[in-house]
Parts: C-alpha cells; structure tokens; sequence
C-alpha cells in the first residue's frame, strides 16, 4: 500500500466592508480553486464573519494554488 499525501485545506476568515466586492472575490476564487483540484466552501461565521473552507484531495495540490502566479 502506497503512502498517500495528506489532504490540504485552507481556511479564511474575513472581515467584510463591501458586499459586493467580497461577492466579486468569491466567485473568482471558487473558479481559481477548481482550477487546481479544490472545492470553494463559504461557510457563515459564529459572529456573521463568512469563512471559506477549501478542500483538496492532497496537499500538494494546495500548494500548487499557493505558490502560483495565478493566485498572487
């Protein structure tokens, strides 16, 4: 049995001041992370703070997202 990498997440928590500007960043960073294998959750905050959980069936794929030119 082979080793498998273990799952990657990133987890965000924002303060928001506009709207429709953070709306504009979910939809963009939904696409961004489907393009490298993740899954865009937003999740409501205990505070109403929304908080992104992203999934990934390994780390390395996270960390291809990280590091990318396309995510900076």
């Amino acid at each position: 049995m082979e080793d498998q990498p273990p799952k990657g997440y990133l987890i965000a928590t924002f303060t928001v001041h506009d709207q429709a500007t953070f709306q504009q960043y979910v939809e963009a960073e939904g696409h961004l992370a489907a393009n490298f294998n993740g899954r865009a959750i937003l999740l409501t905050g205990k505070y109403r703070t929304p908080d992104h959980l992203i999934p990934w069936p390994n780390d390395h794929q996270l960390n291809f997202l990280y590091f990318s030119l396309s995510y900076s």
